[in-house]
């Protein structure tokens, strides 16, 4: 778990000037995470956040567990898993075997401690361990890599590591931390164990008001924050590993001829198609003037302040619509992680953009039917039949073809355009 200790205690020495940190948790039960903070004179500046609460210490026990596990009923016929009572004395020892493996190349583990009758040890070797859980190490590092990438960083931005959690102390973990860091010695000044009890014991001081010392902690927002537009699309205003507070503003346009209301639906989340995403509130905004679509413009503004208030705004001539969300509360509640969901973001990017393209291009078509709709009187005669025929076409292969693929749709853009650029 990550807590205040991580980053507060890091600050505790007097700096001349920033210093880029990373701090790097991986722990118990199973849990990685990765933070990249700035540190200036005791301001505190959150630039990125990653991890995997499916990833940690706990995940390295049950790979060492299992191969234990085997060896013993292959040696001796026993299932260490057959009883809540040796599963328990099994993890027990596992997590010690662990432990020990950082200090040693070489463990055991005696069988009589789980069977009694059985006068037998098993030998485990360090590299045994690594090979088990090797995917499990380079994982970390991919997640530290994204991490960087996510605060527009590289591993020579950083000027200190900052290890928290028993895990860290694995030697192959250190070995491939310091090959993606070369030019720094990993910081393990503070107590793997007791890190978290550090950060609430300074807190707790704080707030009591027996440390007096200043230090300025500003977060950054886990999502990014934004609202759907046509196409189910998601249109992001406030982006992920933003500094809080922040505030931001995008303008958005009617999609419709003679639209009378806009409707902002909220949601947080990473991938460019809205479903996927969580949903947080919604605001209208109605008595919109008539016109072409496109003609109305209505400005949205988000604020997210440090208590995780989000306060969204929605403007149209001389009106303001409001609305106020506890983000902090509501980002609790949310079906989807913060992690799943930039997993899932990194693992269907490929899909995501295809899709996002084909929507897009949808979108255009849908403009463009809407104008020649409403610029359709100012034709005449043949010319007025010719274009309405076409877009009636077009119109009805639109609504029949939700699915249709980008090709495709570029294809009735063109035909339709082509006839717009005869009669227009």
């Amino acid at each position: 778990m990550l807590g205040p200790s991580s980053v507060h205690e890091s600050t505790s020495r007097s700096r001349s000037g920033p210093v880029h940190r990373m701090p790097k948790v991986l722990g118990e039960p199973s849990t990685f995470d990765v933070v990249v903070v700035n540190v200036d004179n005791g301001n505190v500046k959150i630039k990125a956040i990653g991890g995997d609460t499916h990833l940690g210490g706990r995940d390295i026990d049950d790979r060492l567990s299992d191969h234990v596990s085997k060896t013993i009923y292959q040696k001796c016929g026993e299932d260490c898993m057959a009883t809540r009572r040796n599963k328990a004395k099994l993890m027990q020892k596992v997590e010690e075997m662990k432990i020990e493996l950082s200090n040693s190349l070489e463990t055991s583990v005696y069988i009589g401690d789980l069977f009694s009758d059985i006068e037998e040890e098993i030998k485990i070797k360090r590299e045994k361990l690594e090979s088990l859980c090797e995917d499990i190490f380079v994982k970390t590092i991919e997640l530290t890599k994204r991490t960087l990438s996510d605060a527009n960083m590289s591993p020579n931005d950083i000027k200190e590591v900052l290890l928290v959690g028993g895990s860290t102390r694995i030697p192959r973990v250190q070995k491939l931390l310091g090959d993606l860091f070369p030019n720094i010695t990993l910081n393990q000044t503070i107590d793997a164990d007791e890190a978290v009890a550090y950060g609430a014991a300074i807190r707790a001081a704080q707030i009591d008001g027996i440390i007096r010392a200043e230090i300025s902690l500003t977060e950054a927002t886990p999502l990014s924050l934004g609202t759907n537009i046509m196409g189910n699309r998601f249109s992001e205003v406030i982006p992920r590993n933003s500094g809080v507070p922040i505030t931001r503003k995008a303008s958005y346009r009617t999609v419709e001829n003679n639209q009378s209301a806009v409707t902002f639906n909220i949601y947080e989340g990473v991938r460019p198609i809205i479903t996927y995403n969580n949903h947080l509130g919604k605001l209208r905004v109605g008595d919109l003037d008539m016109g072409e679509a496109g003609s109305q413009c209505v400005e949205l503004t988000m604020s997210l302040d440090r208590n995780g208030i989000l306060s969204v705004y929605a403007e149209y001539k001389d009106r303001m619509e409001h609305m106020t969300i506890n983000y902090a509360d509501v980002r609790k509640s949310c079906a989807r992680s913060v992690e799943q969901m930039i997993n899932d973001a990194e693992r269907f990017r490929n899909s995501d953009e295809a899709e996002t393209k084909r929507l897009a291009r949808r979108v255009d078509l849908h403009e463009i039917l809407q104008r020649v709709e409403y610029r359709l009187d100012r034709v005449n005669g043949d010319n007025r039949k010719k274009l309405s025929d076409k877009k009636s076409e077009v119109q009805q292969w639109y609504d029949s073809n939700p699915q249709a693929s980008t090709i495709d749709i570029e294809m009735q853009i063109d035909a339709l355009t082509q006839t717009c650029r005869d009669i227009l």
